[in-house]
């Protein structure tokens, strides 16, 4: 259960902005939202936040920086290679200054703070606070990186807590390359508590921009066939039923990609021989949809094509493939098992552009279907960027769950939650909003004026 991220000096966050996903003081709307994960009662969430701003305010820039931090923290960086963050650019000297962020979140009945320092070559400083039942947050290990590569390593009073000795936490320190976080390297090693921690980035976080596909969507639409129409019946797409249909030849790796570079299909085949599900699925037939196989169980390199094929109550014997439905339900198919995920196994999902080919309705009844079928005790959580106005609506959502984004003129972003504004109960926020009253809107120009100018 995320908490709060803090990040500075990150594309356009230049100070240090803070995302919060706690319920605001004096903000009583909605008291059924509220998350409580056992054993830290004491601390509830949010299960839902929804961004609002103009166009390049900083949505994306936010979910960017959290995905940047998670990669680097699960993949860790070879030696020798640049760390990739991106600093902000609009002020000189900041590519000198380090970019920074923080995670505050709670897994398995520990609450953590976990946060690095990074420039461009090395992670100037990283650390681990965490409590177990919900007690005072303590250090757990602070790591401290120089220039020259030195570092110098603070652990927990009661080492014991992070499950290896002193001696081997300081042997795993040493080891560690300047460009690499520790907390990578120590669950590696096999150290629990770091394993603990960064299983959250592993299996809770997940990301959704505009042209992300579900990977596994014929197999996870059959795990859970009830689910999964009800969203597609409810959401009016016209889609009455479906079935996956495994087509009963095999085609060989080299006969399915022979369009592909040599060079491409080489390391695609590769890969595929490492892959141990015997579900795999490629990005690349028509409209940019994705191709579903079952791999031979003897010859990895001999696939069966699987298809998810749908009937419409106009026309029950007429079979529709994915790409053959409109952008819309296509959007909405990829969205289904992320959203399952949420409700059922308590993960933490961010869609960038949620209103990308949906109606401005169905993005809200996504909302609310969320709202309505979320598992209380998973205490899973959905973060949404949008343009969709109609989503503004306290009937809906608390103020504490909507946020919007502005950039100042000197283009660093900020974030403002609405229930920071003093508000009154009966004023249409959606109105407020594009009238300007709580800023993160654009300031569009007299297209007449412009060409006046321009003869």
């Amino acid at each position: 259960m995320l908490l709060e991220f803090k990040v500075s000096n990150y594309l356009s966050f230049r100070d240090e902005t803070v995302f919060s996903l706690l319920p605001a003081k004096g903000c009583k709307q909605h008291p059924d939202h509220l998350l409580v994960s056992p054993p830290v009662e004491k601390i509830k969430a949010l299960p839902m936040a929804v961004c609002f701003g103009a166009n390049a305010s900083g949505k994306s820039n936010l979910f960017k920086a959290m995905m940047f931090c998670r990669d680097l923290v699960l993949t860790g960086r070879s030696q020798d290679l640049p760390i990739g963050r991106r600093c902000f650019k609009l002020e000189p000297g900041r590519k000198d200054q380090v970019s920074s962020f923080e995670w505050r979140f709670k897994h398995e009945g520990w609450l953590f703070s976990y946060g690095l320092s990074c420039t461009e070559t090395l992670i100037s400083e990283e650390w681990l606070y965490g409590s177990q039942g919900g007690g005072k947050l303590a250090r757990l290990f602070q790591r401290e990186t120089q220039p020259d590569g030195t570092t110098e390593l603070t652990f927990a009073a009661n080492v014991k807590l992070l499950g290896q000795s002193k001696e081997f936490l300081t042997f795993v320190a040493q080891g560690t390359r300047p460009n690499q976080p520790f907390l990578t390297e120590a669950e590696g090693r096999n150290v629990p508590l770091a394993a603990l921690a960064l299983r959250w980035f592993r299996n809770k976080l997940l990301f959704l921009t505009p042209d992300s596909h579900a990977l596994n969507l014929p197999f996870a639409a059959q795990e859970n066939p009830a689910e999964f129409l009800r969203f597609l019946i409810s959401a009016d797409t016209g889609v009455s039923c479906f079935s996956t249909r495994t087509r009963p030849e095999t085609v060989s790796f080299e006969q399915e990609f022979a369009a592909l570079p040599p060079t491409a299909r080489a390391q695609l085949s590769d890969t595929l021989g490492r892959i141990d599900s015997p579900q795999i699925s490629f990005l690349g037939s028509p409209g940019g949809s994705m191709r579903y196989y079952l791999k031979d169980t003897d010859d990895p390199h001999l696939l069966r094509r699987v298809d998810l094929i749908f009937q419409h109550q106009r026309n029950q014997t007429a079979e529709f493939l994915e790409h053959e439905e409109s952008r819309g339900t296509q959007r909405l198919l990829h969205l289904i098992p992320a959203l399952l995920d949420v409700c059922n196994q308590g993960r933490i999902l961010f869609i960038d552009e949620l209103d990308t080919s949906l109606h401005p309705l169905l993005s809200k009844h996504l909302l609310t279907t969320f709202l309505a079928i979320r598992q209380p005790d998973a205490c899973g959580q959905l973060m949404v960027n949008t343009h969709e106005t109609s989503l503004l609506d306290l009937e809906v959502l608390r103020s504490d769950e909507i946020h919007f984004f502005e950039k100042d003129n000197q283009g660093a972003s900020h974030v403002t939650s609405l229930a920071s504004y003093n508000t009154r109960s009966d004023l249409r926020i959606d109105k407020g909003y594009l009238h300007g009253r709580f800023g993160a809107i654009p300031y569009l120009g007299n297209p007449i004026q412009i060409l006046e100018a321009e003869a």
